[in-house]
């Protein structure tokens, strides 16, 4: 969005119907059209983003392009063949279209986790000027949250042609630091294809993935087609602005010295977010283990009904070795004793998945000596004791696979005086902690020191 950025996106979720609009929206020598209001948000995931123009804007970033919105027909990844297209259609070289979608964002909370993901495809072009003048300066992907006065923004652009800034190495991807586009600190060389006839299979895939975190956006990855690149450390501050809260979702067009019209398709356009914010809680990075079948946990997320985790050798680990609604997982066999990488994701119920959690670092170290373990259960149920307390008329009883009892909790009951036990429902094989307290009315003791042990049913 070069020097500009800082006008109008957000996206968010609402269920579409399958609306195929085929009724232009243009632009004639400079642009700020677009819905009056942001859709109102119903649902926390929405697909198919690209099927319906109306719900669509333009923005030029100080420039005076043509431009057009319109749905297509033609052959698509997601099988609808609807698509929507972004055009520059002529006049002012260097002109910018920012094709946005808004979505509003209500009762004054943000979000922790996002998700975007694009397919498509774009007129032909040569790479920064190679043999022949380009059309595509670059195109660009975001995706934003305003919240009470200051916007968090994701973007990544595809930079075709050179534009001259710092460490400029085009083709390339790259990233909006807040105040300038830059490289990433391993760079990303690419000269990707274009070619709009429907018999070319070269439609692009595009996944965004990001975190607010600490005031931050935080990158954590993005997958473009099918190749993943982890972005560890790589977060941008908020800037103020005074627009209203919501969210949205862009595309932005590019065009180069000459104003020559390219054109831009979009399909199985995909914006997801997650109100929490997923973290590993065991083992914490970095540490040690003379347990070769340690317990990994995490806590649980709001809309997640799977998790998946990934453990390996590598960084990024890519073998799934669990999925599953337990937030924490064992191994059913021993690790062996080296290095491990590990990280987790959340699953909702429409199969979206959230951005990856940071990828974790465990060593495994061998032990001959290692004492029996203490608190093992080979049962799913097992049963749980404590003291009698005498003012007690009822006892408060909490387990979760997180030692800081992060509700929702694994299992959390109030029992009466007489009972001190409590056999638990079925629990995965896993390592918990728990915890109980005794109450009558308004009295309510201390919490017992929180114990762990540990579920292997086999």
């Amino acid at each position: 969005m070069g020097t500009l950025r800082k006008s109008l996106l957000t996206i968010f979720v609402i269920t579409l119907t399958s609306i195929h609009n085929t009724s232009p929206i243009l632009g004639q020598g400079g642009c700020s059209k677009g819905p009056t209001n942001p859709d109102a948000e119903t649902d926390m995931s929405v697909t198919d983003l690209d099927n319906d123009v109306t719900f669509w804007g333009g923005f030029c970033d100080n420039s005076k392009p043509e431009w057009e919105m319109v749905n297509v027909q033609t052959p698509t990844p997601s099988g609808d063949s609807q698509a929507l297209r972004c055009s520059i259609t002529g006049r002012d070289k260097y002109g910018k279209l920012h094709c946005y979608r808004n979505f509003a964002l209500t009762g004054g909370v943000g979000f922790a986790m996002f998700t975007g993901d694009f397919r498509f495809k774009f007129t032909s072009t040569t790479c920064n000027n190679l043999s022949t003048s380009s059309v595509i300066q670059g195109i660009e992907f975001t995706f934003s949250q305003w919240l009470r006065g200051v916007r968090h923004e994701f973007a990544l652009q595809w930079e075709n042609v050179t534009d001259g800034s710092l460490n400029d190495a085009a083709p390339q991807w790259r990233y909006w630091n807040g105040r300038a586009w830059r490289p990433f600190a391993l760079p990303i060389p690419e000269c990707l294809s274009g070619d709009l006839t429907p018999s070319a299979n070269n439609w692009h895939s595009l996944r965004l993935e990001g975190v607010i975190l600490g005031g931050r956006a935080e990158y954590r990855s993005f997958i473009i087609n099918g190749t993943e690149h982890e972005l560890d450390n790589l977060s941008v501050g908020a800037v103020s602005n005074n627009q209203s809260d919501h969210l949205a979702i862009a595309l932005q067009l590019d065009a180069n010295s000459i104003p020559d019209p390219y054109d831009v398709l979009l399909d199985d356009v995909t914006f997801v977010r997650w109100p929490v914010l997923l973290a590993p809680a065991a083992p914490t990075n970095g540490s040690i283990s003379t347990d070769d079948r340690p317990t990994f946990t995490w806590n649980t997320v709001v809309n997640a009904v799977q998790y998946e985790l990934q453990l390996g050798v590598n960084d990024p680990p890519t073998t799934t070795v669990y999925v599953g609604s337990s937030a924490c997982y064992m191994p059913p066999s021993a690790l062996l004793p080296q290095g491990y990488r590990w990280r987790v994701r959340a699953i909702d119920a429409g199969g979206h998945a959230s951005p990856w959690t940071r990828t974790q670092s465990l060593t495994i170290a061998s032990n001959s000596t290692r004492p029996p373990l203490r608190n093992y259960y080979t049962t799913a149920t097992p049963t749980l004791t404590w003291t009698r307390v005498s003012w007690a008329t009822e006892y408060e009883l909490e387990v979760d696979s997180d030692s800081r009892f992060t509700a929702p909790f694994v299992h959390s009951t109030v029992l009466p005086a007489s009972a001190l036990s409590a056999t638990l429902p079925t629990l995965a094989d896993c390592g918990y902690y728990w915890r109980v307290r005794a109450r009558s009315g308004n009295q309510v003791g201390s919490w017992s020191t929180v114990e762990r042990f540990v579920v292997d049913s086999g």
